[in-house]
């Protein structure tokens, strides 16, 4: 069986939802409805589930989980579980109700990247399978660079960012 994670509960800066959406990664259509994908099931607040942002990334992470094996014309490995749920918890933490979605980049070593280029800032989050996840963000105004570790990322200096993945 799948594990079911609950989303942090800094997601909007409120308490968590009692009311929770089990969610898969199948076709998201209403919070706190029930969904059936083999590769992942977990279980978010339904504030989550509700934001601007889940919907097209539940459907772009379910495309990713369907990746066969190879599927860079390589040897790249499929996108793992693992790797999809903490790309989706660092999004519950890390982005408001209505920031836009990211690009969603699978990688080679079964992992995921996730990418914002917008608002003159650049964000990419890195969640590869052997080492350490990795958050990047730059402002393409002022060359400001930061690097971070994405679960470590809920905090007042990033605020700035967030509200920018809005436009």
């Amino acid at each position: 069986m799948s594990p079911v994670l609950d989303a942090p509960t800094s997601y909007l800066s409120e308490p968590p939802v009692a009311n929770l959406a089990l969610v898969s990664l199948a076709s998201a259509s209403r919070a706190g409805s029930e969904y059936s994908c083999p590769a992942l099931r977990m279980t978010v607040p339904t504030n989550v589930a509700t934001a601007r942002w889940f919907r097209p990334v539940v459907s772009r992470l379910e495309g990713a989980l369907s990746l066969a094996p190879g599927w860079d014309s390589y040897s790249a490995l499929p996108t793992t579980a693992t790797e999809v749920e903490a790309a989706i918890l660092f999004l519950a933490s890390f982005l408001d109700h209505d920031s836009a979605p990211p690009t969603i980049v699978p990688l080679p070593d079964g992992g995921i990247q996730l990418e914002w280029h917008r608002g003159g800032v650049d964000v990419e989050a890195t969640f590869p399978v052997a080492e350490d996840a990795e958050l990047y963000i730059r402002d393409i105004d002022s060359g400001e660079e930061v690097e971070l570790n994405p679960h470590e990322s809920a905090s007042a200096q990033l605020q700035e960012y967030v509200d920018r993945l809005r436009s």
